[in-house]
């Protein structure tokens, strides 16, 4: 298999991230991620405003289910 291959296999694999990052900002998640991978306890910059107790559930849910932390 080519890179191409390789390439949509990850994109595949990672749909459940790119929900998040369409659903909730890219911006949003990521700071929830970095937060959940234990990297930083940094906000999003005003006026951006953290997720909801129950989006960042969601992005620990999705993080687990990708062993991403």
């Amino acid at each position: 298999p080519g890179i191409a291959d390789e390439a949509r296999t990850l994109n595949g694999a990672l749909q459940p991230l790119w929900i998040l990052f369409k659903h909730f900002s890219t911006l949003r998640v990521r700071y929830a991620a970095a937060e959940q991978m234990g990297t930083t306890d940094a906000k999003p910059p005003r006026p951006v405003q953290p997720l909801t107790d129950a989006a960042q559930e969601k992005v620990a849910k999705v993080l687990k289910e990708l062993k991403l932390s």
